[in-house]
């Protein structure tokens, strides 16, 4: 209801900010905004990531329609590639709806902060959800209104089944611990205790190599689009689509400066995606699925946990994202328990306890 309603009545959207890393959370989410849409009888008619984000390519291909901007956590200066996209599109298309699929905002320079809000508040038809209470807080701060949204791996419920065709046999205890610059220290002194398997989700998927070769074709595949979309938008294309713009070649003749391979890339590169999102979501499943109790600071962790029925402790991370989001949704004591910190967390699973 929640979507329907920031949508409106639209039957075609864009998405843009697609995950292209080893989040199998990100992923989540990808699939979970995907399906809640298919509910809904909402087509998808443009996909980009954060680094094949073409303007022209998605007027080509929805034209009016609203444009999504994925959801996460990665709405603030944390991460600042996929803001400044997400700061582009408010830019490019302020002849349209905008709507932010549901976010934690983290910004830790007040002036980036208030620098988005002048953005923001300029914008004639923008639409944001929040996944948790400070986060529509600080948007308040800014002039900003927002919605309060639980995260969409919940859509997952409604069009897969959350159980994997196989299980990663753990049977004991599951530590997804972050190795990022979101970690919580501590958690590494329990790698070897007995029972634990201790993972990131980087360290769970493995290298690329070593992938099903579906998939390895599929990031093979990738790459090349990647360095496709940089040549396209080099010097020399950059120069000749700036001057059939300002003769108004644009307007009827689209493609002048891109190549056709450059916008076929494009197009496979978003199917692309798809597989390896499929892929790094049912390798998580299996993992989570199998253990007799997660522990975690990594907020997917702990609901993809709940999704499938097993137990998890949980601490937050650096930037308190498990922490606002616990305040908000607090969970059934009997899917979750929450705890100061991974010394705590080990008190509630070691063995014998």
């Amino acid at each position: 209801e929640s979507m329907r309603n920031s949508i409106g009545s639209a039957t075609t959207v864009a998405i843009v900010g697609l995950p292209d890393h080893n989040n199998v959370g990100d992923s989540a989410i990808w699939i979970g905004e995907r399906e809640v849409l298919a509910s809904l009888g909402i087509r998808i008619g443009y996909v980009a990531t954060w680094w094949s984000y073409d303007r022209r390519a998605l007027v080509d291909a929805v034209g009016g329609a609203p444009v999504l901007l994925h959801g996460g956590g990665n709405l603030g200066d944390r991460y600042p590639a996929e803001h400044h996209v997400r700061e582009q599109v408010l830019r490019h298309f302020r002849d349209r709806l905008i709507v932010q699929l549901p976010q934690t905002v983290s910004f830790s320079d007040p002036a980036r902060a208030r620098s988005f809000g002048r953005l923001a508040n300029r914008h004639p038809s923008l639409r944001i959800m929040v996944r948790d209470a400070e986060s529509r807080r600080t948007l308040e701060g800014l002039g900003l209104g927002a919605s309060l949204s639980p995260d969409l791996v919940f859509g997952l419920a409604d069009g897969r089944s959350l159980r994997p065709e196989s299980e990663t046999a753990s049977g004991g205890v599951v530590w997804v611990a972050r190795r990022d610059i979101e970690m919580a220290a501590g958690a590494e002194r329990f790698a070897g205790e007995p029972g634990v398997l201790m993972t990131d989700w980087d360290d769970l998927l493995g290298e690329p190599q070593s992938w099903p070769d579906r998939e390895v074709a599929a990031r093979e595949g990738l790459t090349r689009a990647y360095w496709q979309v940089q040549l396209a938008g080099g010097l020399r294309g950059r120069i000749l689509r700036a001057a059939a713009r300002r003769v108004g070649l644009l307007d009827t003749r689209p493609w002048i400066g891109r190549s056709t391979a450059h916008l076929n890339g494009l197009t496979e590169a978003s199917q692309w995606l798809e597989l390896l999102a499929e892929y790094r979501l049912s390798v998580g499943m299996s993992l989570l699925s199998g253990a007799r109790v997660v522990v975690t600071d990594r907020l997917h962790a702990h609901l993809l946990s709940m999704l499938v029925g097993t137990p998890s402790v949980v601490y937050d991370n650096s930037d308190h994202k498990l922490r606002r989001y616990w305040d908000t949704w607090e969970p059934p004591a009997s899917l979750a328990t929450w705890v100061s910190g991974p010394e705590e967390a080990w008190e509630r699973v070691r063995p014998g306890r």
